[in-house]
């Protein structure tokens, strides 16, 4: 039996949020970076306190060095 002027269906609010996908992403970006950077050799040209500029890595890697 319904009361006059009710509904039988509840109305529920659910409050969604891009936050879980936006993270999700951040990490896949964030390992592609690590990943190029180990595939590059970055962690091995700086491994036992050795240094190297940007402009020199870039050199060694035949890309350009682009500041932004």
């Amino acid at each position: 039996m319904t009361m006059p002027g009710k509904s039988m269906t509840a109305k529920t609010t659910t409050n969604v949020s891009p936050m879980p996908l936006m993270e999700l992403t951040s990490g896949v970006y964030a390992f592609k970076t690590m990943a190029l950077a180990d595939q590059l050799g970055l962690f091995t040209s700086l491994a036992g306190g050795r240094h190297t500029t940007v402009a020199e890595f870039a050199a060694q890697h035949g890309a350009r060095h682009a500041p932004h």
